[in-house]
């Protein structure tokens, strides 16, 4: 893996104004990018290599930070396709312009901010989407201007012949649409409309929701010989009993949440401050996993730096879905559980039930009830499905 170092050069001694270069060094190999980036002297620390930190060198600072960032993600991608690679590869990809940014640094820019402003479920979301689209360009930087309508076109194209679903299509295009907004409303480039003739909406997809007879099946089973099928399984529980509480909520629960038999939390999503009433269901599950040192009210996380449980948890999702499919083939189930099944049921039985979509939006923690009929209207076709079956049977076949 190669190195990289932060270069200040002077340019204008008269002026005391230079130029920042990023140093490459790969099995032995060095070479210097020039930027674009114009630094008054008094701004560079030359003990500490690095530009002076104050409101005035703020923009200096996000720049270098983003394409340092997108300097080591070239180079990882280099030593994961190719293996054998000098330094002129690493800085050829990078350097699309010389006295502008390029659009994959300045998609950098924005995953530093979100991990600075601890939007880290966004920030991977972004990772993600840069990593997809630094494959198609296969590395090399673009200016943001070259972002056009045939580029985006043949981006669609290249996600569609990789097999990738619609709507994973369409999140990926909806990702590299803010960002280019984004740099639209600074004034970095002009508004050309390259998603123009591409999908970015979102495909509305069955939620599969359990019938009660499914938990009660899967709340039986002895598992104590299968402690980790138990625990994904009291989660799944608690999730259900706790209104379809997300995943990364529980996740994130601390003991202290918990006042006078009433739980209060604030869901990751949406910022909703949510009480639920503790049950006697719910409080067998909380004592049976009741770590005396942990702050924690179940054993998912152990770091409270959120960057660090950021990772744990999502770590700690993926083994809770396996989980939930090992249950699903252990109990014999006809339905495959997931982290989204028990919020997906408690909504749908709560409908079932004619509560009122006011009360079923203020207990999944949604901002409005306008999201509530969207959610619900995704979750179960039964419905239509058991009155198209009962009108056909009128009609004598």
């Amino acid at each position: 893996m190669a190195t990289f170092k932060v270069q200040f050069k002077i340019t204008n001694v008269r002026q005391r104004v230079g130029v920042i270069l990023y140093n490459i060094t790969h099995n032995a190999e060095k070479t210097s990018v020039v930027t674009g980036i114009n630094l008054p002297e008094k701004y560079w620390n030359k003990y500490k290599a690095s530009v002076v930190a104050n409101n005035q060198t703020i923009s200096y600072i996000d720049r270098i930070e983003a394409d340092i960032l997108l300097l080591k993600l070239i180079d990882r991608r280099l030593s994961d396709k190719i293996k054998l690679y000098n330094v002129n590869e690493i800085s050829i990809r990078f350097n699309a312009n010389n006295d502008e940014q390029g659009f994959l640094s300045y998609m950098c820019m924005q995953i530093l901010k979100l991990i600075q402003f601890k939007k880290l479920g966004t920030a991977n979301n972004y990772l993600h989407t840069l990593y997809s689209f630094m494959d198609f360009l296969d590395g090399y930087n673009i200016g943001i201007d070259c972002l056009t309508e045939t580029l985006v076109e043949r981006y669609d194209l290249y996600l569609l012949n990789r097999g990738l679903k619609r709507n994973s299509m369409s999140f990926y295009m909806r990702i590299l649409r803010s960002v280019y907004n984004k740099a639209v409303r600074q004034r970095l480039v002009l508004q050309t409309n390259p998603f123009a003739n591409v999908y970015t909406g979102v495909d509305v997809t069955r939620k599969r929701a359990v019938q009660p007879q499914i938990l009660s099946i899967i709340s039986r089973l002895d598992l104590s010989d299968k402690p980790a099928l138990q625990f994904a399984r009291d989660l799944f529980l608690f999730s259900f009993y706790a209104r379809g509480m997300a995943f990364v909520d529980m996740a994130f629960l601390k003991k202290s949440s918990i006042s006078s038999n009433v739980l209060c939390y604030t869901r990751r999503k949406t910022g909703q401050r949510l009480s639920v009433k503790i049950e006697p269901c719910m409080q067998k599950i909380i004592e049976r996993y009741n770590v005396s040192d942990s702050e924690f009210l179940f054993p998912i996380l152990v770091s409270d730096i959120y960057s660090k449980s950021y990772q744990q948890y999502r770590k700690a999702v993926n083994r809770y879905n396996a989980n939930l499919k090992k249950l699903s083939k252990y109990a014999e189930l006809d339905v495959s559980l997931t982290s989204y099944v028990a919020r997906h049921s408690w909504a749908t039985m709560a409908q079932n039930s004619n509560v009122p979509i006011s009360v079923i939006s203020a207990a999944l923690g949604h901002t409005t009830e306008q999201t509530t009929r969207i959610y619900l209207s995704a979750i179960d076709s039964s419905k239509i499905d058991e009155a198209n079956s009962r009108i056909i049977s009128l009609v004598d076949l």
